[in-house]
């Protein structure tokens, strides 16, 4: 929706196809296409997709998860920005994903932009920039929520909404090819 950074960040990377040699990728660059357009979080239903992933009630979740049913991901990453953070970090509600592994990420975007430490808007302490498993996703499921129920890791990429949008691209890439690099390495 109103997190322009994510699909233009992805739309820059694909640009790389050498980045990906050896990978098979999946990429969805907006699932709020209504809420993209008209700068809005929530869809034309007034409802917040990535919150829609337990009961899946709207049509753009249904669509999404109907394309990804018959087909196996290794992992799964969102991209998303926060307006309350100071600076990136990475939600992760796989109890059993390294930690080492997600601030290799960190360190890679840390080159662009401050790792946020503090408390967030969930009320939950960030411990070196991994904001981990909440009590939250047991009400509404996120995208990330979704895919760990079903086996398949996933975290969240989140960049603060006011810091400049080119700087909030380049972090994203910057932790996607190091997560390509990871993959490709077996680590992740």
């Amino acid at each position: 929706g109103n997190e322009a950074s994510g699909p233009i960040a992805l739309n820059q990377f694909v640009k790389y196809p050498s980045i990906f040699e050896g990978v098979d990728t999946t990429i969805f660059p907006i699932l709020n296409r209504y809420g993209y357009a008209h700068n809005k979080r929530h869809n034309e239903n007034d409802k917040d997709l990535n919150r829609d992933y337990k009961n899946v009630l709207q049509n753009e979740t249904k669509k999404h998860l109907k394309l990804i049913e018959d087909k196996q991901f290794d992992l799964a990453i969102c991209l998303h920005e926060s307006h309350k953070a100071t600076g990136c970090f990475i939600y992760k509600p796989n109890r059993n994903k390294r930690l080492d592994v997600m601030e290799e990420i960190l360190f890679a975007m840390s080159r662009v932009m401050p790792v946020d430490n503090r408390h967030t808007e969930w009320r939950i302490e960030i411990e070196r920039g991994v904001l981990k498993d909440t009590k939250y996703k047991e009400k509404h499921w996120t995208e990330a929520v979704y895919f760990s129920h079903h086996d398949i890791p996933a975290f969240t990429i989140e960049v603060p909404s006011v810091v400049p949008l080119q700087q909030r691209i380049v972090t994203y890439q910057a932790a996607l090819v190091k997560t390509v690099e990871l993959l490709k390495e077996n680590i992740l």
